[in-house]
């Protein structure tokens, strides 16, 4: 390894360097790993910024080593940051800094496009096609024709809350698809809620003449009318009901969203991680039992 402080170096010696450093993440040796974990930490805050300039940029197995070096970084980030969100009166805007502030922390140092951007282009690209502008056709915009899904392999997994990733890969949660759906509506001017059905996400609308309609955002954003759909829950159907139309804020989606990342992280043995999101899960349900989120 090279002794120079790689914080103090500047221009191509600090690139050549750090692109030399991500060839070896490849290597077995514990020994090797160890000297690269050191060098890549020296880097500071800047080594996302550093990696994006690369030519030949890491594998995702390298991204996955990257994630856990720079870790420490990233948790230490999110704690600070993590509590500001809770101060925004408007509930929309408080779910969107809350989901940026994970998705952030998810990708760690790699650099990908800020949430509110990508959510822009979608309301962008929505805004500008022809037709009625509707909970409904916003539903086959986003799930039929730009093919967002859920993830159906029946395992947790923490890139399925970043909604960042989700976007860019056209798969994710129930939940994750319905945030996006709230959020791109939102910019369009449409009244969407969400529903906090057990064991699967919805969303829910309302058209002009108050009749209730039900969205499924991974299953194509399939639409059913709530009459329908409340009938086929035999004699559950008083508890759905109440189920379908209580009013779910940005608290619930987070604290549902962080059991998931708590699952997702022990699933993939990231101890580190899962117990961040334990911590961050314990806050949100003691301000909820409390009344401080409100």
């Amino acid at each position: 390894m090279l002794d120079q402080d790689s914080a103090c170096m500047t221009g191509p010696d600090r690139t050549s360097k750090l692109d030399a450093l991500i060839r070896l993440l490849d290597d077995n040796s514990p020994v090797v790993r160890n000297a690269v974990t050191l060098e890549l930490a020296s880097y500071g805050p800047g080594l996302g910024e550093d990696l994006q300039r690369l030519a030949h940029q890491p594998d995702e197995t390298g991204w996955k080593l990257l994630g856990r070096i720079t870790g420490p970084v990233h948790r230490r980030r999110l704690r600070l940051a993590w509590p500001h969100w809770m101060n925004i009166q408007d509930d929309q805007a408080r779910l969107e800094r809350a989901l940026t502030l994970l998705a952030e922390f998810q990708n760690g140092p790699r650099q990908r496009p800020p949430l509110g951007r990508l959510l822009d282009l979608f309301a962008a690209e929505y805004r500008d096609r022809p037709g009625e502008k509707s909970p409904e056709s916003l539903a086959a915009f986003l799930f039929r024709e730009k093919g967002m899904q859920g993830d159906r392999n029946g395992t947790y997994h923490a890139d399925s809350s970043n909604l960042v990733h989700v976007i860019e890969s056209g798969r994710g949660l129930p939940i994750s698809l319905v945030c996006i759906y709230l959020l791109v509506g939102g910019r369009a001017g449409l009244n969407i809620h969400a529903c906090n059905w057990p064991r699967h996400f919805l969303a829910r609308f309302r058209d002009e003449a108050g009749r209730l309609f039900i969205v499924d955002p991974a299953n194509e954003g399939a639409v059913v009318d709530g009459e329908t759909f409340l009938s086929m829950q035999g004699t559950s159907r008083e508890a759905a009901e109440a189920v379908l139309t209580f009013e779910v804020d940005a608290a619930t989606i987070v604290t549902r969203i962080l059991g998931n990342l708590v699952r997702a992280y022990r699933n993939e043995d990231d101890e580190d991680n899962c117990l961040l999101a334990v911590d961050l899960l314990r806050d949100m349900e003691s301000r909820l039992i409390t009344g401080a989120l409100c």
